[in-house]
């Protein structure tokens, strides 16, 4: 029987480039297969407008988005022109930097096979692939921007001592994250601060006067930008938000609640089937770093508890935690592998076997519906896909000296899994908006 070593071995720094070879094989392929929805093209409206006008965010509560994205698609659209490409690049990237966050964090405490699993259960979780192709939310932008304060706070605070430098910083994605999504930006980076306990226990350092100062330059910038961008309505982007939260009845609440873990586990797996031993009390005792560990479990907790009991929370607004949630788990990885490395396996092979049945079913459904007249269409996209994930596979097990371990495996099976799963729908839809588009060019040219 084969050892343990010989079925998941180490790597090096060649991990960077298999999670940059996933993200150009999953989301950018994935950005051009969907049309834009409604709230895509009134980003896409916005940013236009702020290169017309050269006034950038300040746009006067004209528009009833957070202003921020808007400014990153124009910044793109600059470059590229107004398309669907500068308006999905963002959020795209924004996975694509948490990934890598999240990679070099836990490798830096664990080792390049830490960093890489890390890197996997971002970039290759279903929540983070389906905001990841998707404008429509600015979940992504503000989860990369909150994730980042909450490493650069640790770091610059408990391990370089740089206090001053550490509010500056923290604080100015926290203002960003403001302009990304709003006040919540402020909840988030605080309420956990206040449940840490020595020797991360901070609540006197808030009152210091290197915070007091830097925060009321914080709390002034956001007021006049909030006053400058909505026209003097400061809570003109949280006021929808708050009613909705106030007007839920006791039914709707009861059935969101409830129906919250069903979806938890199925955005997060099979990465969920890993992330339980940071919790667990037979674990704790082996953590070279604890007070990393128990840094992690406090935001993750807090937050967590936050959006379960929240009314208007949805599974969307844990994306901020998915990060620190894969360092953590990244960090236990090679213990669990050992001790339940068998049941693992069965899944592995288990997707194995669904990865060569899934290609077939958007490629039936492509030759059916496509009559004989092959031209471009999303059926082409997918088969040069599946072409491009194949070859992809060939290099990372013949052109590589070690083998591809577990993790970055099971992130290419659930990325390919997803996205042929997408596919499979669009096709199935793509002949009714392809009939209807017909119809909307004979009303606009007046034949009709």
């Amino acid at each position: 029987m084969e050892s343990y070593k010989l079925k998941d071995r180490d790597i090096g720094n060649e991990w960077i480039f298999y999670i940059f070879g996933l993200f150009l094989l999953f989301f950018i392929p994935s950005i051009f297969l969907r049309e834009l929805n409604a709230l895509e093209a009134y980003k896409l409206l916005y940013a236009e407008k702020m290169l017309a006008s050269g006034t950038g965010l300040f746009q006067g509560g004209h528009f009833d988005v957070y202003p921020f994205y808007p400014f990153m698609v124009s910044c793109v659209s600059f470059f590229t022109g107004s398309n669907v490409f500068a308006v999905r690049i963002i959020s795209a990237l924004s996975v694509f930097g948490m990934a890598l966050m999240a990679g070099y964090t836990a490798m830096r405490r664990g080792g390049h096979k830490a960093g890489a699993t890390a890197a996997a259960i971002v970039l290759c979780s279903i929540i983070s692939m389906q905001t990841g192709s998707d404008a429509s939310t600015e979940y992504t932008l503000f989860a990369f921007l909150i994730s980042s304060a909450w490493f650069l706070w640790y770091r610059l605070s408990r391990i370089e001592k740089k206090w001053t430098l550490c509010w500056i910083v923290c604080l100015s994605l926290v203002f960003l994250g403001v302009l990304a999504s709003g006040l919540k930006s402020i909840f988030y980076f605080y309420l956990p601060i206040l449940f840490l306990r020595r020797p991360l226990r901070c609540i006197k350092r808030l009152s210091q006067w290197n915070h007091v100062i830097i925060f009321s330059l914080f709390a002034f910038f956001t007021v006049i930008c909030l006053y400058m961008i909505t026209g003097g309505d400061l809570l003109f982007f949280e006021r929808e938000y708050l009613l909705h939260s106030v007007s839920i009845n006791k039914a709707s609440y009861i059935t969101s609640r409830l129906l919250f873990f069903p979806l938890l586990l199925l955005y997060l797996f099979p990465w969920i089937l890993i992330m339980w031993p940071p919790f667990c009390a037979a674990y704790k005792i082996m953590e070279q770093t604890p007070v990393f560990f128990r840094f992690l479990r406090v935001i993750i907790l807090t937050i967590f508890l936050f959006v379960i009991i929240f009314p208007s929370s949805s599974i969307y607004d844990l994306l901020p935690l998915l990060p620190l949630a894969a360092v953590a788990a990244s960090l236990h990885y090679s213990i669990l592998m050992r001790r339940s490395y068998f049941l693992l396996n069965k899944i592995r092979k288990f997707l194995r076997v669904v990865i060569w049945i899934f290609p077939l079913i958007p490629l039936a459904l492509f030759l059916v519906q496509s009559n004989s007249n092959i031209k471009f269409c999303p059926g082409i996209l997918i088969l040069f896909q599946i072409a491009l994930s194949l070859v992809f596979l060939l290099l990372l097990y013949f052109l590589t000296e070690k083998r591809i371990i577990f993790s970055l495996e099971t992130a290419f099976l659930i990325g390919m899994i997803y996205t042929l799963t997408i596919s499979t729908f669009y096709i199935i839809n793509y002949k009714k908006r392809t009939h209807s588009q017909e119809i909307a060019n004979v009303l606009q040219t007046g034949i009709v």
